[in-house]
């Protein structure tokens, strides 16, 4: 982190059947930037991983640094906030939803 730097805005992410939702979000609750992508294009969950990290870097690289992210939230059908893993997920297996999110965590820079 460059010296001086303040992690001031975070990474938001919702998942829903049909799209997925992310945006860069300031402390004040200021939208940043936004993007949505269909989520049902990608019918395998290693698949939509990496395409969601990738957009993820993409956007924070347009708009902000990777220093200034504090956290990322993600809001999923069925995710259960005591193990991290998004249950009895319709097109994806529960393993591997805790898995590839795990995964992607670091894969995107934030592992």
């Amino acid at each position: 982190m460059l010296y001086g730097a303040k992690k001031n805005k975070v990474i938001g992410i919702d998942i829903s059947i049909e799209t997925t939702t992310y945006a860069i979000i300031d402390v004040r609750g200021n939208i940043i930037a936004k993007d949505v992508f269909s989520t049902i294009d990608y019918p395998d969950v290693n698949s939509y991983v990496v395409a969601l990290c990738d957009r993820i870097v993409n956007l924070i690289q347009d708009n902000c640094s990777m220093d200034e992210v504090r956290s990322i939230g993600i809001s999923a059908p069925s995710g259960n906030f005591k193990t991290g893993c998004i249950e009895h997920a319709v097109a994806w297996c529960d393993t591997a939803c805790c898995h590839v999110a795990r995964q992607a965590r670091s894969g995107c820079g934030f592992g």
